[in-house]
């Protein structure tokens, strides 16, 4: 974990709150598939989209470097466009910020998540300057097995379109510092593609707080390697 990452933990809601939430990083498989690190951000744009007042930090990884790059910009890679990862998110007013008052949930505002990470911290942080993305839900399930030490999660499983992280190197972005800077490329810039998504809710009475474990990728094999080899595997604790 880098410096930055680190501070970005003692802030973050994990540790304010006193959860760990322990998932396999890069170096946990044998061949050269995720970073070696999972990185922590703490994010204090997500209440406006929501339109609550929280506060949510994010467990994240992306494909691992090749000739000095992350594969996230390789349309040719199995980790093109992916991550992983958890979303923690505290409500300050409404714990129950992600259930409607039926106490069912509430899924625009379980979708905004990774929109949001997507659109203002991803594709915003490259240049992407008008970007596209959109969750289509497919299925949403209780889950009948144990993820992470707990049973009682939700499944969603969505397609999404959005623009890929493909594009031209103009000015130096500060993102590069942790993905590389893009290989040459003379296509359109930040053309829109289609991935998959599958997320896991769960809200934890206990801390009045709620954990989202994700997986995205276009390529729906790496997703169902990645909950098997990376989201299965995590353990949460508190």
């Amino acid at each position: 974990m880098s410096f930055y990452s680190r501070q970005q933990y003692k802030e973050s809601v994990f540790a304010r709150e006193n959860v760990k939430v322990d998932i396999p990083n890069g170096l946990y498989t044998f061949k050269k598939d995720w970073y070696p690190f999972v990185l922590v951000f703490n994010d204090d744009l997500i209440s406006r989209k929501l339109n609550e007042d929280v506060e949510m930090s994010i467990l994240y990884n992306y494909g691992a470097f090749e000739n000095d790059r992350s594969t996230i910009y390789d349309s040719e890679s199995n980790y093109f466009n992916s991550f992983y990862g958890c979303y923690i998110i505290k409500g300050k007013d409404n714990q129950k910020v992600f259930h409607d008052i039926q106490d069912e949930w509430h899924i625009e505002k379980i979708k905004a998540v990774p929109e949001h990470d997507i659109e203002n911290l991803v594709l915003k942080s490259l240049g992407c300057t008008d970007p596209t993305v959109e969750f289509n839900l497919i299925e949403i399930a209780v889950c009948d097995k144990e993820i992470a030490g707990f049973t009682d999660w939700t499944l969603f499983n969505s397609e999404i379109i959005s623009n890929s992280l493909e594009h031209s190197v103009g000015d130096f972005k500060r993102a590069y510092i942790q993905y590389g800077s893009p290989k040459d490329y003379s296509g359109k810039d930040f053309p829109v593609t289609k991935s998959y998504g599958r997320l896991y809710a769960r809200f934890f009475p206990e801390k009045e707080l709620y954990i989202l474990l994700y997986v995205i990728s276009p390529n729906l094999k790496t997703v169902e390697e990645t909950e098997s080899e990376f989201i299965s595997k995590t353990i949460i604790t508190y």
